[in-house]
């Protein structure tokens, strides 16, 4: 694997930290893993994505949902995760 897949491999495996450990996380990790194994990576990122959007997952912090834009523009993905994180993050704060 070249030297920009490697850095996405890694960045990606930061981000893998941000799942955290609950019961909704273990079919997402499961296939996060998958994914990344396979160099897979925009599927890795929608799986973390998906999770971070799960009801019982607390809020995304800012930072975290900067380094999930830059890892979608890096890849070419263009769909609406980032705003419907930050959405859910901004639903959060007005609680």
């Amino acid at each position: 694997m070249n030297s920009s897949g490697e850095n996405l491999k890694e960045e990606l495996g930061q981000l893998r930290a941000s799942m955290v450990k609950l019961p909704e996380a273990d079919g997402y990790l499961r296939l996060f893993d998958d994914f990344l194994e396979h160099h897979e990576f925009g599927l890795a990122l929608v799986m973390v994505c998906d999770y971070l959007l799960e009801p019982a997952v607390p809020q995304t912090d800012a930072a975290t949902i900067e380094k999930i834009h830059l890892l979608q523009v890096g890849l070419g993905i263009e769909d609406d995760y980032v705003e419907r994180l930050q959405t859910k993050a901004s639903l959060r704060d007005s609680r």
